[in-house]
């Protein structure tokens, strides 16, 4: 018997997020491919890399609180590396009603009255 083994050559998706604005690295940004339970975050300068990636296509997100998600459709050809750099927007936040309440507690000072007598 003779046995045929094919060798698949996997891909990755790697890169680097900022900030659109003021070009700072994002750390910790989510970085998922939709439908596909594999994602990870990117590190303290910015970079991720997503390995083990099989020829396809695939939509690949970018999530982090403060900024707009942002996906894009990206194709993988066997054993390719691709390389996606992004820019994220930053997003406001809104929220309808923000109520602060406080409270003053009052001391009273107990004061007492010493006398000195001298004889």
């Amino acid at each position: 018997m003779i046995f045929l083994k094919f060798l698949i050559t996997l891909s990755s998706i790697s890169g680097r997020v900022i900030d659109k604005k003021t070009n700072e690295v994002l750390p910790f940004v989510f970085v998922y491919i939709k439908d596909l339970n594999k994602g990870t975050l990117t590190d303290e300068r910015g970079f991720y890399v997503i390995p083990k990636l099989k020829e396809g296509k695939y939509l690949l997100c970018f999530k982090i609180v403060g900024y707009e998600e942002k996906c894009f459709e990206v194709e993988l050809k066997e054993g390719e590396n691709k390389i996606l750099n992004v820019e994220l927007n930053q997003s406001e936040i809104e929220v309808e009603k923000i109520i602060i309440y406080s409270r003053k507690k009052e001391f009273e000072e107990e004061k007492t009255s010493a006398l000195k007598r001298e004889t």
